[in-house]
């Protein structure tokens, strides 16, 4: 649960982001035909089915990933005192502590940050706001989707003093049992042993991904230097907080990149694989018959300003060459096939 403090400053930084946009933008209405507008254009269709791709990806990566992790979580029966961990070279050079503010560890609240900065600051001020939230429920979707099958293949120690995981590491479970404990104690659900590789990690190096490509810090390199920042706040805090190895923050980071760079290269049509035309009818945009129409006149009258410019310059050369021929005729010169005869001197 969050604490009622963070809730208030999210609420006064919406009502913050509101004022600003109606100072900036006027007061947003929202009649029928706006609505009926926004509902049946093809860039908020994409968008709800991107929503709904995100919503299944994260059912998905809860019901069969935490759920086969925390059936499969290994058990030390006779010990529900301390954890089990794995040795770890991280856990050697990072002091066990998990510093909490408003009762978040700071790996939460980074994304915290990060989707607050993303609903009240890029939503309703950057030019590409909606082509930006497709971009994001995609690529999370498919980090969730990533994710589903390596925590459901193999699940690990959990190495913290999680008081759930300490219990069930105590006893064992069956699949209907383990379930019940992740889908039936509320949202979001948890589990145990669900941790390769780190969700909060790859989230936070996503964001940043996406806001890198976009432009979306609108140029102030010191929201992109705070934005960095925050990622190395979260990774640090994860492994003070003893929630992940040192291998899940890595292949965090691998799979991160690896998705990012993926998704772009077949959203900008750099790739010729499979998945390509759907990437790029998922993530583009939509250009209407005016918008095409404008483009082709834009491109038509580039194209004839080009040819009358080729035009002007080969008019300039002909009347050049005609004046310089008049002078030499009249100097008693002639010119016959590109050679000059007359006078005293003739060159070829």
């Amino acid at each position: 649960m969050f604490h009622p403090v963070l809730l208030q400053i999210y609420l006064a930084l919406f009502l913050l982001s509101f004022l600003t946009y109606t100072c900036t933008y006027g007061l947003p209405t929202l009649s029928p035909s706006k609505l009926h507008l926004f509902l049946t254009s093809p860039s908020s269709l994409k968008t709800l089915l991107c929503l709904l791709i995100w919503t299944i990806s994260y059912f998905l990566m809860s019901f069969l990933g935490g759920t086969i992790a925390y059936w499969r979580f290994p058990r030390t029966p006779g010990n529900a005192e301390t954890p089990s961990p794995l040795p770890d070279l991280i856990f050697n050079l990072f002091p066990e502590t998990c510093p909490k503010i408003f009762g978040q560890n700071l790996q939460s609240l980074t994304l915290i940050i990060y989707y607050t900065y993303l609903t009240l600051i890029i939503l309703p001020f950057h030019p590409s706001s909606e082509k930006i939230l497709r971009h994001f429920l995609l690529l999370n979707s498919l980090m969730f989707l990533t994710r589903t099958t390596t925590v459901s293949i193999t699940s690990l120690p959990q190495p913290n003093y999680t008081p759930k995981c300490l219990l069930a590491q105590n006893s064992s479970s069956t699949f209907l049992e383990s379930l019940h404990v992740v889908m039936g104690r509320g949202f979001p659900p948890k589990s145990c042993g669900d941790l390769i590789y780190s969700g909060h990690a790859s989230c936070a190096i996503i964001s940043m991904y996406i806001i890198e490509y976009h432009n979306a810090y609108f140029g102030r390199k010191y929201v992109r230097r705070i934005g960095w920042s925050l990622v190395g706040v979260a990774v640090g805090s994860i492994f003070m907080c003893r929630s992940h190895y040192g291998v899940d923050v890595v292949l965090a980071g691998y799979f991160s990149a690896f998705l990012g760079e993926g998704f772009y290269l077949r959203l900008e049509g750099r790739t010729g694989r499979w998945g390509e035309e759907i990437v790029r009818w998922l993530g583009g945009e939509e250009e209407d018959s005016y918008g095409k129409r404008k483009s082709r006149r834009r491109n038509t009258g580039q194209a004839t300003g080009e040819s009358e410019i080729l035009l002007k310059d080969s008019a300039d050369a002909e009347s050049v060459a005609s004046s310089v021929n008049s002078s030499r005729e009249e100097e008693g010169e002639t010119i016959i096939g590109g050679c000059i005869y007359g006078g005293t001197t003739t060159s070829v």
